[in-house]
């Protein structure tokens, strides 16, 4: 399943590489594409997850982090995450960029940290990544906050997220 800005779709069908296949998001879809923050240069990839078919974002991941649907985010410990930013960094990348701006160098940027921790070695039950969206929409409502959960034999990707407010300086969170 996947929901992003008030769209949702589930039953995944196939996962295209879009650096090697771009015309193939011009078929019918569904379509939601994960990218990594890395450059392709650098082992980023670019991914387009293919659905069987759309669906009510509110029928996907809604409510707080124990709405009843599959029991809330058993992930690592808090203290086990590391951000590759911290609060004063991020801050002021956004000046920086709000700089930018000003000077008509660029007319948008996204400002964003990736937030990481290490999964219980071995034979352990995988964290539900949609049971961490809702964890991320309960504190933070962002309507370009999003999920994809997508298993397949080639490839699978599971990864929430949630943005702060346009004007916002809070700091996004996303886990893939």
């Amino acid at each position: 399943m996947a929901r992003f800005a008030g769209r949702a779709a589930r039953g995944a069908l196939e996962c295209v590489d879009v650096l090697r296949a771009p015309e193939r998001l011009l078929e019918d879809g569904p379509w939601f594409v994960v990218a990594d923050f890395d450059a392709p240069a650098t082992g980023g990839r670019v991914r387009a997850w293919r659905f069987a078919e759309r669906t009510d974002p509110d029928e996907v991941v809604r409510g707080g982090p124990h709405d009843g649907r599959g029991g809330g985010w058993q992930g690592p410990a808090p203290s086990a995450w590391t951000s590759s930013l911290d609060r004063a960094a991020y801050e002021s990348a956004v000046a920086r960029v709000r700089a930018e701006v000003r000077e008509g160098e660029v007319y948008q940027a996204n400002v964003c940290r990736v937030l990481s921790a290490p999964l219980a070695p071995g034979g352990g039950r995988e964290p539900d990544a949609e049971a961490l969206a809702r964890r991320l929409a309960h504190a933070n409502p962002a309507p370009t906050g999003g999920c994809c959960t997508c298993r397949r034999a080639a490839a699978s990707t599971r990864c929430g997220s949630s943005a702060p407010r346009p004007s916002s300086t809070s700091v996004s969170a996303a886990a893939c």
